[in-house]
């Protein structure tokens, strides 16, 4: 029953209903954290990103939604941000579609790892794991791939990227199909122009001038355009999701040793 009520909300969060109505109010819960999403985004296809996950945070105050990246069989990618202070975590996976989603897993908080040194005033590693039952991979759940541990000191500068997420396609709409961007990394020295005092070694970022991530899917995935390597995580915006201000994402490429410590996981 627990789980049909959870599949309820979901439904009712796609499809126009009460709920949906309450996440367009700019004071709801749901979107105080700045979690991003997508404006002037295009549609996915089924399969395009088949490692994406939505997730849905069960915390004290609020309910709470962000993005993850299926990492292999037993583990989801995510923010910090997005999983402090949740009690339970919903994950689909399977689908581009949010009321269509062919994979559904919960788990309790002994199930999420967050880093050690996450800090939530300073927005320093932003990185989160959460561990989940088995999942049979298909053509529409595959995991991400994820830097080479010799990539570690690799800048990205000026290379091609996509950002994915389901939430706002504008500041006021939220969406039911998956929605990517295709954006350019920048240098943390240019960054540092828009966010003085948030952007570290440990950071990274991108702009464009037509899209930009926004509120509704932070923790999603940022991909590198030529080979779908992961190397970043959505972390935060600017406060109106300005086309015009760069996105921020976690460095994957910073948090490997973290990763593989965690997971066992071979890069």
């Amino acid at each position: 029953m627990k789980v049909l009520a959870i599949f309820a909300l979901v439904l009712a969060y796609a499809s126009g209903s009460i709920l949906h109505d309450k996440l367009k109010i700019e004071s709801s819960n749901m979107w105080n954290n700045r979690n991003i999403s997508i404006i002037n985004g295009h549609d996915a296809s089924p399969g395009q990103f088949p490692y994406q996950a939505a997730l849905i945070m069960y915390k004290v105050e609020n309910i709470s939604f962000c993005g993850g990246s299926l990492i292999n069989n037993n583990w989801i990618l995510t923010a910090a941000h997005c999983t402090h202070g949740a009690h339970e975590v919903t994950i689909f996976l399977g689908s581009v579609w949010l009321n269509k989603t062919t994979v559904l897993r919960i788990v309790q908080e002994k199930d999420i790892i967050i880093h050690e040194n996450w800090d939530a005033n300073l927005k320093t590693n932003d990185i989160s794991l959460i561990r989940i039952p088995y999942v049979e991979y298909s053509k529409d759940i595959q995991p991400v791939k994820l830097p080479k541990i010799q990539s570690r000191n690799e800048t990205y500068a000026n290379n091609q990227s996509i950002a994915s997420g389901w939430g706002r396609t504008s500041n006021a709409n939220i969406t039911n199909i998956l929605q990517y961007a295709k954006v350019k990394i920048m240098s943390n020295n240019l960054c540092k122009i828009y966010f003085p005092y948030k952007i570290i070694s440990s950071t990274l970022c991108t702009y464009t001038n037509n899209a930009t991530p926004c509120f509704g899917d932070s923790g999603g995935p940022l991909v590198e355009s030529s080979n779908l390597v992961q190397v970043g995580i959505s972390a935060f915006t600017s406060v109106k999701c300005s086309q015009r201000n760069p996105a921020v994402f976690t460095r994957v490429t910073s948090f490997l040793d973290w990763i593989k410590d965690n997971t066992g996981m071979i890069f």
